[in-house]
């Protein structure tokens, strides 16, 4: 299953026109929106400390866009949730954090995306997970595979993902079938 198609696949069946996408740097005016959205608390969380809007506004100016990829969740332009990921050398990407402001349900499957854009997009083996003032992520990326935690991080093993996506994939294959049957009777 590569990143596309997950993508697509997590978006399905969404309630008030809401879906996972990636952002560009064409979409740096909403990740700022969505940054300053955030309360206190939840910029503390993402950022480590209390920061202003103008903090936001030089972080989002300064993105490095072919080394970043930004997966939102929420309504069109309009997130509720954002994983940004960035590739720190030829084998590791940093997932810096998830933000939400209303939808920590969508977690998982943004941590869930991040792991196989860093894989599909990154080539990357291994994904680092900051945990500074958001150990409560330790639980997610237990769900979706092999984790070792340290002192302020958690390093996900993409490759634990092999036998997993090797499985989906399986079942996609299968399925296009059925709902053809099932849709021509």
């Amino acid at each position: 299953m590569n990143f596309a198609s997950e993508l697509l696949k997590a978006s399905m069946d969404l309630a008030d026109g809401k879906s996972y996408k990636t952002l560009t740097r064409h979409h740096e005016d909403i990740l700022q929106a969505f940054y300053r959205s955030l309360n206190a608390e939840q910029r503390r969380m993402r950022f480590g400390a209390a920061v202003s809007d103008d903090s936001i506004a030089r972080y989002c100016e300064q993105i490095d866009w072919r080394s970043t990829l930004v997966i939102a969740y929420g309504a069109a332009f309009r997130p509720d949730a954002v994983a940004l990921n960035v590739r720190i050398d030829d084998r590791r990407v940093e997932n810096a954090t998830v933000a939400t402001r209303s939808a920590d349900d969508a977690v998982p499957m943004l941590l869930r995306l991040s792991a196989l854009g860093a894989r599909d997009f990154f080539a990357a083996d291994r994904m680092l997970v900051n945990l500074d003032g958001a150990s409560w992520l330790l639980r997610h990326l237990r769900q979706i595979g092999s984790t070792i935690v340290n002192e302020d991080f958690a390093e996900f093993n993409l490759s634990s993902m092999a036998g997993e996506v090797a499985e989906i994939d399986s079942r996609a294959r299968s399925r296009p079938t059925e709902v053809r049957a099932a849709s021509c009777g």
